[in-house]
């Protein structure tokens, strides 16, 4: 017991230096080395196809930011900072052939495409993602390129939001100018491409519309009489012959009875029943 109790107490005292010395590292930043990071940084910066982007042109690397302290922040980059002059829309522009299409599935299992900038963050079809943080002037003030580990090669893609829709963050395609409709992205048919809200009202309108309908055999005179003599007739059927025997006769004698009234009934023009409605089954 006492020796396990001493090996604990050296495995704790051991992890215990151990981060206290990877915190005095991050502590004793310097931002000598840093400048001297980002110094070799500039000196060879990472080509596009490195980052898993179609192009560098208009960025500039913030290699200071980007290389930090190698004693605090690594030897190597995981994230690469750049400014630029350009556009939102020049920015966009250029990626947009190789901007991932974002999709979300609803509830009833329907895949919707959606705005492939989320917030301030797209994805590329290589797997790199990118941050694009801009001013209250819609101006870029910085682009955060995070590359995955494994890089998979660009590819084109294709998705119904323009280069403007992204830009301007429009949650529905053609932007606030257009159909303001959500498109379907799981192959649906022309008739269920779109629908103004991807909670699909069509479902609520069919809840509508059976809930309005009068079930088969309910709306006609003939068959409220038949019913109500039938119920009628076994009543007093059970009463006069007695027993199940006695009211199925009566079941028998009160439904034929009914169903004389009732056609009675439906020849008069006061008891004719409205047209059937097509939208009913």
């Amino acid at each position: 017991m006492r020796q396990l109790l001493f090996t604990t107490a050296v495995m704790t005292f051991a992890l215990q230096v151990a981060a206290s010395a990877a915190r005095a590292d991050c502590v004793d930043y310097s931002e000598a080395r840093a400048k001297q990071a980002g110094a070799a940084l500039a000196r060879n910066p990472p080509a596009a196809a490195k980052l898993g982007l179609p192009t560098l042109d208009g960025l500039v690397l913030d290699a200071n930011k980007t290389s930090g302290d190698p004693k605090c922040d690594g030897p190597t980059p995981k994230r690469y900072f750049y400014t630029t002059t350009r556009s939102m829309a020049e920015v966009i522009g250029a990626l947009y052939p190789n901007i991932r299409r974002r999709t979300e599935e609803d509830g009833m299992g329907r895949v919707w495409f959606r705005n492939p900038l989320g917030s301030d963050r797209l994805f590329l079809t290589s797997g790199t993602e990118l941050h694009i943080q801009r001013n209250s002037d819609q101006s870029i003030w910085q682009i955060m390129v995070d590359p995955p580990e494994t890089l998979t090669p660009l590819t084109p893609e294709q998705q119904p939001y323009s280069v403007s829709d992204i830009v301007e963050g429009s949650p529905w395609p053609g932007g606030a100018k257009g159909n303001r409709q959500f498109v379907r992205a799981d192959g649906a048919t022309a008739g269920d491409a779109a629908a103004a809200s991807p909670a699909a009202a069509a479902p609520a309108q069919t809840a509508q519309k059976s809930g309005a309908c009068k079930p088969a055999g309910a709306g006609g005179a003939s068959a409220d009489g038949t019913q109500a003599g039938s119920a009628a007739g076994a009543e007093v059927g059970g009463q006069a012959i007695g027993g199940g025997y006695g009211r199925s006769v009566g079941s028998a004698a009160g439904a034929l009875l009914g169903g004389l009234m009732g056609g009675r009934k439906k020849q008069e023009p006061s008891q004719q029943q409205p047209a059937a409605d097509p939208n009913c089954p």
